[in-house]
Parts: structure tokens; C-alpha cells; sequence
């Protein structure tokens, strides 16, 4: 089974590849070890950033996967809270199981396979994959979209990923007719782990609750949750606890070799302070099918990377900035002063919100986080005083 490209892993990632591959003529197989719609574990927060890209290119309409729609947020450190926010840009919160069935329907509709299968290996010698069932297939170009444990990044890479130095996130979906409250904002929560966070995100029928952080740091996440639970909602949700591991400050700075890219969670491209991964997601798919096409332009599989390459640099200059800014967050002192700092100000919210929404960078967000420390701690002669 002999196709132009070939891309393992049909979350966000991989239909966006896919819609502007095949939108481009290529023939193009999706493959994934699930059926569409399936389960996907993800708080579902659809940033600023996430629109601009969905709209560049799939050029239509998100509405029919939109189930909530917020202009606020919450920042609380355990069960206080430090400061709220009602007037932000808009953030959109969806179900993965739509949003992903949805980008699937849109890359079939442009000409794009899907194909249920579960990917066992890949030999690099000529691009072929191997399925589980023994069946083989074989491109000029390969994409790896098949999330942080990807078979096809162990295929370029033996042995490379970690697991203890990987994030950890267990989630439930609590419906709304079992609790009193009417939860319209999202919430976010410190405190309860090291190097991570909680959050209550609204749906339209459901909450989303979950918590997150790098796993090495807390053996317990699991009672760290129920207690979460506990301490939010004042008893135990008898609903079913889902745990997926997440490529938390893992980014991989070489993704890919030859005509065989990673994207999205396949290299690692979740944002180390926000944990935002959607719009990153569908940005690396569309990084990697302009390299594919200037690839074959050329004549040249094996160029496909070098074409990658400078594109996905402009993720790891992002992410390098949020990695450096989680040691302003996440250890223990600094996340005590910012528990006293983040109730003085609604500013340094506003502009984490402009973050997410794509309209201040990575650089200016970094400075003027760095002024908002130095000048709410009182330093005079750091801040220049």
C-alpha cells in the first residue's frame, strides 16, 4: 500500500497535515489505533491562538465544536482565591472527542484516508510502517502524530523519552446536575502539586477537573486529586478517573530526520507554563505539510526536514522562554511569593490571557512578568528605583 505521505496519528496534529496535503493533491493515508469519535484526555480550552490557526487553515467555521464559551478566569493557590478576571479576551472549551471527529471529517472531506490501524514500527530504510496485524505500508514521507508516547519517535529515536521526567494528568467529567454550583469561568489551582496545577474548566452538560505535573515530583498525584476533589466539591464525584502521561518541559529540539517529521505531542510541543498543546499542535501540522510540499517540489524526500527545521524553531524559542519562566512559577518559594503578589494585581492575569489569545509574544510577556516581580516585591535597585 504505496502512498505519497503517510501520517500515523489523527488528533489535531495529524488531520491538520492531512487537510493541506491532500487539499494539495498528495495522496495521503491517516492512520490511527482508535475509532472517531474517541475519548481524548485534555481540559479542552481552545485559545485565542488556537482559532487564528484553525481559521489559516482549515478556513471555515469552528462553531459546531465550541460547547462553552467564557470571558473569564480564576487563579486560586489551594482553596483561595487570588484573583479573578471577567472582561478577558474570549476563551472557547470543547470536547476532544468532537473537536479531533470534527478535524478528521474536514481532512476526509479534502481527499485524506483514514484507516484504523495500530502502527507497530517503522523501517527507515525505505519509509515502510509495520501494523500490528501484519500488514505493511510505505510513503516517501512520513509523519509522526501519534502523541508523547509515539511509536514513530522511537523509531528515530531509541530509548530517548524518559517516562519519570514526563507530566502526568488524571481528569474526570463531572456532570453539572450533580453539584450546586453554576460554574461559568474557568479555574485554576496552585498548590496542589509540585511543578503543575489543577483546573475546573465549564462545558456545556459537564465540568472538566482535572490536575497535572511532572510525574518524578509527585508519587502521589492520585491522592492529590481525590483530595482536589474533596476540598473543590465537598465530596468524592463517583465518576470514572482518567490518567494519560504528557510531554510536560519535554520538548524535543530535533523532531524528525530526513522525510520523517514529529508533530504535536509526538514532539513534545505542549507550552511548559500553560499547558496549552491545540494550537501548537495544528501549527506543527501545518509546519510539516509546507516542508512535505517544498520537499517534493524539490525532488527530494529526504529534504523534508531541513525544510522543518526552521520552521519549528519558531516553537522552541517560544517554548525555551515559558521553560525558563516555570522557575519564576513552579518551585516552592517562588509560588509563596506569588500567592502574595497575584491578589495586588489584576494585570500580570490580563496579560497571561493576551499570552493564550496570541496578542503580546513570548518576549514581551517574559518582561513584562520580570518588571511586575521586581516592582510588586519592592526591589529598589533591581527595579531601578
Amino acid at each position: 500500500m504505496k502512498y505519497d505521505v503517510i501520517i500515523v496519528g489523527a488528533g489535531p496534529a495529524g488531520s491538520s497535515a492531512a487537510y493541506l496535503l491532500a487539499s494539495a493533491g498528495m495522496r495521503v493515508a491517516l492512520l490511527d489505533q482508535y475509532a472517531f469519535p474517541r475519548d481524548k484526555l485534555c481540559g479542552g480550552l481552545l485559545s485565542g491562538r488556537s482559532q487564528r490557526v484553525f481559521t489559516e487553515i482549515f478556513g471555515a467555521s469552528w462553531s459546531p465544536t465550541i460547547e462553552y464559551l467564557s470571558h473569564g478566569v480564576a487563579i486560586y493557590h489551594r482553596d483561595r482565591l487570588l484573583n479573578a478576571l471577567e472582561d478577558a479576551s474570549p476563551l472557547h472549551f470543547t470536547s476532544r472527542s468532537v473537536f479531533d471527529a470534527h478535524l478528521l471529517q474536514l481532512a476526509e472531506q479534502q481527499g485524506a484516508t483514514f484507516l484504523q490501524a495500530n502502527v507497530s514500527g517503522l523501517d527507515r530504510a525505505d519509509n515502510t510502517l509495520y501494523l500490528k496485524d501484519g500488514q505493511q505500508f510505505q510513503a516517501d514521507f512520513i509523519i509522526g502524530a501519534d502523541g508523547v508516547l509515539s511509536t514513530i519517535a522511537n523509531s528515530l529515536y531509541p530509548h530517548s523519552l524518559d517516562k519519570r521526567r514526563l507530566g502526568l494528568a488524571m481528569e474526570i467529567e463531572l456532570p453539572r446536575e450533580t453539584i450546586t454550583q453554576d460554574v461559568t469561568m474557568p479555574e485554576i489551582y496552585f498548590g496542589l502539586v509540585q511543578w503543575g496545577y489543577g483546573w475546573v474548566f465549564p462545558k456545556a452538560e459537564t465540568l472538566t477537573v482535572g490536575i497535572g505535573g511532572v510525574w518524578q515530583k509527585n508519587p502521589s498525584m492520585l491522592h492529590a486529586f481525590q483530595e482536589f476533589l474533596k476540598q473543590r466539591f465537598g465530596f468524592q464525584p463517583d465518576v470514572r478517573i482518567k490518567g494519560h502521561y504528557l510531554p510536560f518541559r519535554v520538548y524535543r529540539r530535533r523532531p524528525g530526520s530526513g522525510s520523517v517529521l514529529l508533530v504535536g505531542d509526538a514532539a513534545g510541543l505542549v507550552e511548559p507554563i500553560t499547558g496549552e498543546g491545540i494550537a501548537f499542535a495544528m501549527q506543527s501540522g501545518q509546519f510539516a505539510a509546507s516542508s512535505i510540499l517544498e520537499a517534493a517540489k524539490q525532488g527530494n524526500p529526504s529534504a523534508a526536514f531541513a525544510c522543518y527545521r526552521p520552521r519549528y524553531q519558531h516553537f522552541v524559542k517560544m517554548f525555551d522562554i515559558a521553560h525558563l519562566m516555570g522557575y519564576f512559577l513552579f518551585p516552592r518559594p517562588m509560588e509563596m511569593l506569588f500567592t502574595k503578589l497575584l491578589p495586588k494585581s489584576q494585570g500580570a492575569l490580563r496579560r497571561q490571557i493576551e499570552l493564550l489569545a496570541d496578542d503580546i509574544s513570548y518576549e514581551e510577556f517574559l518582561g513584562m512578568m520580570l518588571r511586575w516581580l521586581l516592582k510588586s516585591a519592592q526591589i529598589p535597585f533591581l527595579s531601578g528605583r
